[in-house]
């Protein structure tokens, strides 16, 4: 076995060298407009994806439409939804449909119902209405629900006229078989 011996000034020297380093990278990645050219060549090598609007609004709309707890009540539930929908229209869907037929029936059949989803994967499955609607295939997993589900569900979204997109509901069985069959 070979020793090796480091004198105290190659050590000073190669500490000062790190400290250096690490100081340079600190002030690129916290900001320091004098390292402004630092930071866009760190950043120039590992780009950022831009997240696609209208699928980050079928996911979040779709994590809110199946996140029912009991502590929060059929009201709170509907005002959330109403936060998140296309018009006032859709909010009176919720309101007057899902709330009486879906919501309420759930948390009086099961009075410490607490469930959400986690959406895993979406992906576009249609282009309609001169690219103002787009339907997405969701994948994911319900929690707390009796038995953790792994859900095949299909969500549409609008784009409204302020040029945000919207979640408009998820489809219904029968409208979702139009997209699973294969395209010809």
């Amino acid at each position: 076995m070979r020793e090796i011996t480091i004198s105290t000034r190659a050590l000073r020297k190669l500490l000062w060298g790190g400290v250096g380093v690490g100081l340079l990278l600190a002030l690129a990645v916290f900001g320091r407009p004098a390292m402004s050219w630092l930071t866009r060549w760190l950043h120039a090598a590992t780009p950022t994806p831009t997240a696609d609007p209208a699928m980050l609004a079928a996911m979040e709309g779709a994590e809110a439409f199946f996140t029912i707890r009991a502590e929060e009540g059929a009201e709170e539930w509907a005002e959330r939804m109403c936060s998140i929908v296309n018009d006032d229209a859709t909010c009176q869907v919720y309101r007057q449909m899902f709330v009486p037929m879906l919501v309420q029936p759930l948390l009086e059949a099961y009075p410490a119902l607490d469930i959400t989803l986690t959406v895993e994967e979406a992906t576009l499955v249609a282009v309609e209405n001169n690219g103002r609607d787009r339907i997405y295939r969701l994948t994911g997993t319900i929690h707390g629900w009796p038995e953790d589900t792994s859900p095949l569900g299909y969500v549409q979204v609008h784009l409204g006229d302020d040029g945000e997109w919207r979640f408009v509901r998820p489809l219904f069985q029968e409208e979702a078989e139009r997209y699973q069959k294969p395209v010809q």
